[in-house]
C-alpha cells in the first residue's frame, strides 16, 4: 500500500487528521487513492498546494506515481516543474492549454477505471475543444465523455449539466443519458442538425419521442423493411434464452419491427446491434414492479 515511500500510517482517517479541506476533497473524489494521496500531501507541501490549485492534476500524478513506483525525490522534482511538464508526465500534451483545462475542472466522484479513459478523453482534440469553451467545467463532463462514443456538438456539455450536475440525480441517470443519446443518434439522418438544439433532458426526450413516432410510422410495410434487414444482416440471431411465461423472445426481423410498433418504442432500430450479438430482444408480458 502507498506509493513505495516510508509509510506514515496505513489508516486513512489518521492520515487525513489535520489535513486541509482541499486535500480531504481530493481524497473524497478519488477514494481508491485515499492512502496514497494522504501520504503524498502529508509529506510534500507542494502536493498540498496542488490539491488547491489543480486537484485533478494531483490525482492523475499520484495515480501515475503509484503505477510507475516513483520515488519521493522524483515526485518532489516533478512538482517543482511547470504544470505543462506535469501534464506530459501523465501522458497528456505538454501544453499550457492542457494544464489550464485540468485546473478548471471541478472534482466529481470517480473510480480507478475512469483514469485511463480520462486520459484518452484529454488526448482527444474534439473533446478538449468542447471542454475548453465550457464555462463551468466539471469532472462529470470528462467522465461522461469517456463512456459515450456518440456525436459531439456544442450543447452536449450543457445537456450533461442539466442531467448530471445541476441537481442531485438518481443512480442510473448517466446510463439513461448515454442510452437516450445513442438511440436518438441512431434514428437521426446522417446530416441532421437536430441535436444542435438539444440543451436539456426535456429537449432530448422530446426529440427521441418524435423520432420513435416517425420511425414506427414509416414501417407501413413491415415485410419490406424486414426483408431489408434480412438482406443487410442475414438471418435473425437465435435468442440466447428461451421464453418463459413472463417473456417471449423476438425471433425474426419482422417480429422485431412489430414489437417496436406495438410498444411504441425504438427497438425496431436496433438491427445492427442485434445482428452483432450485442443485444437480444424479448417481449415482457408481466412487468415486475
Amino acid at each position: 500500500m502507498g506509493i513505495g515511500w516510508e509509510l506514515l500510517s496505513t489508516d486513512a482517517e489518521m492520515l487525513m487528521s489535520g489535513m486541509p479541506e482541499a486535500v480531504r476533497s481530493v481524497i473524497q473524489a478519488a477514494p481508491f487513492l485515499g492512502v496514497e494521496l494522504a501520504q503524498v500531501c502529508g509529506q510534500v507541501k507542494a502536493a498540498q498546494e496542488l490539491a488547491s490549485s489543480s486537484p485533478l492534476m494531483l490525482i492523475l500524478l499520484v495515480e501515475r506515481g503509484v503505477h510507475e513506483s516513483w520515488s519521493r525525490e522524483a515526485f518532489v522534482r516533478l512538482l517543482a516543474k511547470r504544470q505543462a511538464i506535469q501534464c506530459s508526465a501523465i501522458g497528456l500534451p505538454e501544453s499550457k492549454a492542457c494544464a489550464k483545462l485540468l485546473r478548471r475542472c471541478a472534482l466529481w466522484p470517480m473510480s480507478r477505471r475512469d483514469i485511463p479513459a480520462l486520459i484518452r478523453t484529454l488526448q482527444h482534440k474534439e473533446d478538449t475543444a468542447l471542454l475548453r469553451h465550457h464555462p463551468s467545467l466539471n469532472l462529470a463532463h470528462l467522465v461522461f465523455l469517456t463512456r459515450y462514443e456518440g456525436p459531439r456538438w456544442s450543447g452536449l456539455l450543457v445537456l450533461i449539466d442539466d442531467c448530471l450536475v445541476a441537481r442531485p440525480t438518481p443512480a442510473g441517470t448517466s446510463a439513461w443519458l448515454q442510452r437516450m443519446l445513442t438511440d436518438t443518434s441512431r434514428m437521426l439522418p446522417t446530416s441532421s442538425l437536430a441535436l444542435d438544439r438539444v440543451r436539456s433532458a426535456t429537449d432530448l426526450q422530446r426529440l427521441h419521442d418524435r423520432l420513435v413516432q416517425r420511425f414506427n410510422a414509416g414501417l407501413k410495410n413491415d415485410n419490406h423493411h424486414a426483408l431489408e434487414l434480412q438482406r443487410r444482416h442475414g438471418d435473425y440471431p437465435t435468442p440466447p434464452l428461451q421464453g418463459t411465461e413472463n417473456i417471449t423472445p423476438i425471433t425474426s426481423w419482422q417480429g422485431l419491427l412489430g414489437e417496436g410498433q406495438r410498444m411504441m418504442h425504438c427497438v425496431g432500430s436496433y438491427g445492427h446491434a442485434i445482428a452483432l450479438g450485442h443485444l437480444a430482444i424479448y417481449h415482457l408480458h408481466h412487468p415486475q414492479k
